[in-house]
């Protein structure tokens, strides 16, 4: 069962492309009905800006970018990478990669936790569900406690499990969020509770292929792993919280028992989070614009197969599409994830990735 109260909508994209296409709705009305000063100003505005339509585009994105940066919305390391960035592609593609910045959607550490409070909020109430019924307010706030102190907290491991692993912060961030009133333990304490009948809460910032989910449930101790207990005849008390998720691999860990709660999950034909999932823009038919991203990702992948962390996928396409072909386009705190477009984050001597803030903001 899978546990979802929000998805993602394209608010900042549609909002982006709203006032880009509006101040410059402004500027083309004044400059044919305005006063003949005011037809000056807009004409230089605009000459100042860009020549060519795709060149307009280009600015706008770029402007866009840098403001979402200003205002902290954004995490970069620079206001000037998206510039660079940009400065990768042959001119007449240049467009095109606007497209891609377009599409983008970083979440900051803010709103991450954010996401993992909802996640959190939601938990309960399902926990609290599968009680009986508290009658007063009193009873309820006993019934939310002892849930929380029959929880083990841990995080979903990296393939090389480390203390600099994302999961270890996110660990961090729920037992701020519920005022230390859960345990954060290792992998092997939360088999152990878990085989004794215990509540476990598997946390992680985001999850694309489910690759080191699977890996965390395989992990055995003292002849226990939480797959052996998935698969057992009781009740599950697995859950799984997370900011971002691919809707497919919850839905494969859901029918394993373990019950998901993520903020944000992103479909297969997501419109705005995939590369080539294209969304209606004006003055381009969408399959052949679909057929140019798709492209553009082919034409430069050349230049970020010499990526440390794409060597490792052992697959040539993966320098065009990332880990698993899947082409998303999402940035989660201090990193991008393997499974987004390595267009973005692939960094070689023959590229510039846009780079993100590693430092705690």
């Amino acid at each position: 069962m899978v546990y979802r109260f929000q998805r993602f909508q394209p608010n900042s994209e549609q909002r982006r492309s709203e006032s880009s296409h509006g101040s410059h709705l402004v500027a083309s009305i004044t400059a044919m009905t305005g006063t003949e000063e005011e037809q000056s100003a807009a004409a230089r505005r605009t000459a100042d800006v860009a020549e060519t339509p795709h060149e307009l585009f280009c600015a706008e994105i770029l402007r866009m970018c840098e403001l979402l940066h200003e205002c902290e919305h954004w995490s970069f390391r620079a206001q000037h990478v998206f510039r660079l960035w940009l400065s990768n592609f042959d001119p007449e593609d240049k467009w095109l990669a606007a497209i891609l910045l377009d599409k983008l959607t970083a979440i900051n550490s803010k709103h991450q936790k954010e996401c993992l409070r909802h996640c959190l909020q939601e938990w309960l109430l399902s926990e609290s569900s599968l009680l009986d019924r508290p009658s007063s307010d009193d009873e309820k706030l006993i019934a939310l406690k002892r849930i929380m102190s029959s929880t083990y907290v841990t995080a979903v491991l990296g393939e090389d499990p480390g203390p600099s692993d994302s999961g270890n912060a996110i660990c961090r961030d729920v037992r701020y969020l519920l005022g230390d009133r859960v345990e954060a333990k290792s992998i092997s304490d939360a088999i152990s509770h878990a085989a004794n009948g215990g509540r476990v809460l598997l946390v992680d910032d985001c999850v694309g292929s489910g690759s080191q989910v699977r890996a965390t449930l395989r992990i055995a101790s003292a002849g226990h792993s939480l797959e052996s207990i998935l698969n057992g005849d009781g009740e599950s008390n697995v859950s799984l919280i997370g900011a971002v998720g691919e809707q497919e691999t919850i839905d494969e860990l859901s029918r394993l028992g373990i019950r998901c709660f993520f903020a944000y999950t992103l479909a297969a034909d997501d419109p705005i989070h995939r590369v080539t999932c294209e969304p209606h823009y004006p003055l381009h038919d969408d399959q052949e614009l679909r057929s140019r991203l798709d492209g553009l990702l082919k034409k430069y992948a050349h230049k970020l197969a010499g990526d440390d962390v794409i060597r490792t996928f052992g697959k040539p396409t993966y320098a065009a599409y990332g880990f698993l072909d899947k082409r998303h386009t999402v940035a989660i705190p201090k990193q991008f994830p393997d499974w987004s477009a390595p267009i973005y984050w692939a960094h070689t001597d023959e590229w510039s990735g846009l780079r993100l803030q590693e430092g705690l903001e």
